[in-house]
C-alpha cells in the first residue's frame, strides 16, 4: 500500500517477508534493475557510505548494505550481506 500522503517520497507499507524477497530479488538474483542501475544504487560515497537510497554499514558480520524508514505508524529497515547473501529484516 501506497501511504505517500502526497508526498514525494511514496512510502511503502510491506511484510517483512515481502520485504526480504524484494531485497533478495534485487540485490541477490539481481533480476529487478538493469546491472548499470543496480551499480548506481550501490556506488557509495567515501565520506558517507551512502548511494542511491542505500547505505553501506560495517557490522559484525561484515558488510551490509541497509535502508531504513517509518511513516504513518509503521518502521522498518533491512540488511543485505553481499557476501553472503543473507537478507535481514
Amino acid at each position: 500500500e501506497n501511504d505517500g500522503l502526497g508526498l514525494g517520497d511514496g512510502g511503502i507499507i510491506h511484510t517483512a517477508c515481502a520485504t526480504a524477497r524484494f531485497i533478495a530479488a534485487l540485490f541477490y538474483e539481481r533480476r529487478v534493475l538493469p546491472e548499470n542501475l543496480l551499480n548506481q544504487l550501490v556506488n557509495f560515497d567515501t565520506a558517507s557510505q551512502y548511494g542511491l537510497g542505500v547505505e553501506r554499514e560495517t557490522t559484525e558480520w561484515g558488510e551490509a548494505w541497509t535502508h531504513n524508514g517509518s511513516s504513518s505508524g509503521y518502521q522498518g529497515q533491512y540488511y543485505y550481506f553481499p557476501s553472503t547473501g543473507v537478507v535481514w529484516v
